[in-house]
């Protein structure tokens, strides 16, 4: 009987001699299990859903939407082609990459660097702000926190090995990052309002060279 419950055949051999009141505390211990396993499957579910849909997105090239961004927390360690590597940072890094289980890769543009007309990209990893409690993260002075803001958006195919991109000038860069975003926004009389960033949805291998599919978010606001 046990058995189509999901015990382990371990814990079935234990339970062989459990008295009334040990079997219904195994089954509540049980239930509490699959209770937990259920809210997240729920939730794993949903966010596969999202990626679908993106990744459909993607496929037929999409247009340009509007919508709040994400509230994150980050920690960066690439400019550029430099790595940082402050003992601090590197901390943080790790904390996120051990401790959370639902960790999203992402690359930013300060909005100071675009309004100097550079383009150079950081890199870096991020969780929803919800999830720092949730999963008790622990941060310091490298993690920041990336506020939702209304943002265009838009799905850009960008080279997964970002030496390639060192190789091409800021506006071309530009272009392949946020171009779609840029006319957008030129016909909706908007402006930049925040740093840019792109969230990492998919990597697909296209004509001999691994491609990035990543959602680009710029913050706007009406000139």
């Amino acid at each position: 009987m046990h058995v189509k419950y999901g015990f382990s055949h371990e814990q079935i051999a234990k339970m062989q001699h459990f008295s009334l009141e040990q079997s219904i505390e195994a089954y509540k211990e049980r239930m509490d299990e699959m209770d937990r396993q259920i809210a997240y499957m729920t939730y794993l579910r949903h966010r596969l859903k999202d990626d679908y849909v993106l990744m459909n997105k993607a496929a037929v090239n999409s247009d340009i939407y509007e919508k709040n961004s994400l509230d994150l927390r980050y920690v960066l360690y690439k400019y550029g082609e430099k790595l940082l590597q402050e003992p601090e940072r590197l901390l943080q890094v790790k904390e996120f990459l051990y401790n959370s289980p639902e960790l999203q890769h992402i690359y930013m543009i300060p909005k100071e660097e675009i309004e100097k007309g550079r383009f150079t990209i950081y890199c870096g990893i991020a969780v929803k702000e919800e999830h720092v409690e949730k999963y008790s993260l622990k941060t310091n002075d490298y993690a920041g926190h990336y506020t939702a803001k209304p943002s265009v958006m838009g799905i850009s195919r960008v080279p997964a090995k970002l030496s390639l991109m060192s190789e091409k000038s800021d506006d071309e860069v530009r272009q392949i990052m946020i171009g779609k975003h840029i006319t957008y926004m030129k016909e909706h009389n908007f402006k930049v309002a925040g740093d840019v960033t792109g969230i990492v949805i998919s990597k697909a291998y296209e004509d001999e060279e691994e491609m990035l599919y990543v959602l680009m978010c710029v913050p706007v606001t009406a000139k």
